[in-house]
């Protein structure tokens, strides 16, 4: 049965691989639907940022969610590590959230425990931090209370790979991870932090 919004185009694939087919449309569904478990501290919505170019590999898979704490607020201070590499100022894992009504902090993404790299390879190239963590502040008010949205980018020839032990696992396969934040100050988008993670 064709199905619209899929990767995975049903010209690509003969009647004798309708079986391949289903199953790759599986891996998709669950990846379109399945937050990837560095959320699972949060409460999710799809969430869609227009106007908002993503890096990547330029795969068509990107999936966002906005989270909210399970207090219910949705406001936050981005919490993680400032460093220089190659002379590019950036904001790396481990991050948090830190609620702006509760105060409760919880976990988002760490580059050594998610995504494909850790999970397949048991380790990641991406740079991470150390030692106490330190909000992120808008570059235009200083503000530092924001929306939080975190976009994951899952590749095709993953899903495709996605069989034996990785089935089911697929949403945690991502291989690009963003968050980008809605500045509760000035209403500018906040380009957090960016990970390749594969």
């Amino acid at each position: 049965m064709p199905d619209a919004d899929s990767i995975f185009d049903d010209d690509d694939f003969d009647d004798e691989d309708a079986e391949v087919l289903a199953r790759l449309r599986a891996a998709e569904r669950r990846v379109r639907t399945t937050p990837p478990r560095c959320l699972s501290g949060f409460t999710t919505r799809p969430s869609s940022l227009k106007g908002v170019r993503f890096d990547g590999h330029g795969e068509p898979l990107n999936v966002v969610y906005q989270v909210a704490c399970a207090c219910g607020h949705d406001a936050f201070r981005a919490l993680g590590h400032r460093v220089t590499i190659d002379g590019y100022n950036a904001f790396v894992s481990p991050l948090a959230l830190e609620c702006a009504a509760c105060g409760k902090v919880t976990e988002l993404f760490d580059a050594a425990e998610h995504g494909y790299d850790p999970e397949v390879c048991g380790h990641s190239y991406a740079a991470r931090g150390t030692g106490p963590r330190e909000p992120f502040a808008c570059g235009h008010c200083r503000g530092e209370v924001m929306t939080a949205h975190a976009r994951f980018e899952h590749s095709s020839e993953t899903l495709e790979d996605s069989t034996g032990e990785f089935t089911g696992r697929e949403h945690d396969l991502f291989t690009w991870f963003t968050l980008v934040g809605e500045c509760r100050g000035c209403g500018g988008v906040l380009e957090v932090a960016d990970f390749e993670c594969a």
